[in-house]
């Protein structure tokens, strides 16, 4: 399929990294799979699971940006093609990390979410919380992911 310039440009800054870990690109890459709404001006990656402990996660490229979905959280990361342009050195670390960090998702009730990602040194490099609606107390349930690449010597995990 051919997709817009701006789909493009958006889906290069995540191969640049897939390039820096030393595998293949995401539309040639057997981790990932394009969903099968993408059209020419919205492309939807989603990493596939194939019985591995993966967090569930999808790449949305638009015309004005990359939306990111982690675990239950649609939307968790949202950049506009300024962001993009303009903190492309933070944006690239940030989706850098969701590839080759153990993530740790914490759920408190249906309505927080807690997401961190730890290097391999076990230190926390991202944390986002997310809140919908009312907070109510409620059992807290962890669920601790794989990174999809690992640094050191370029396995799948």
């Amino acid at each position: 399929m051919n997709y817009l310039k701006e789909i493009l440009n958006n889906l290069n800054i995540l191969n640049e990294i897939l390039d820096e870990i030393g595998t293949s690109r995401l539309l040639l890459n057997n981790d990932f799979s394009v969903d099968e709404m993408s059209m020419e001006d919205w492309l939807k990656i989603n990493v596939k699971q194939n019985g591995r402990n993966r967090i569930p996660l999808s790449f949305t490229f638009t015309m004005t940006g990359l939306e990111i979905s982690l675990d239950r959280i649609g939307e968790a990361i949202d950049w506009n093609n300024e962001q993009l342009e303009r903190s492309g050195r933070m944006i690239k670390t940030v989706l850098k990390n969701l590839l080759v960090s153990h993530i740790l998702v914490e759920h408190y009730g249906s309505s927080r979410t807690q997401i961190s990602l730890f290097g391999q040194d076990g230190t926390c490099t991202n944390n986002f919380k997310y809140r919908e609606g009312f907070f109510l107390k409620g059992k807290r349930e962890d669920k601790l992911y794989f990174p999809i690449y690992s640094l050191g010597n370029n396995e799948i995990i």
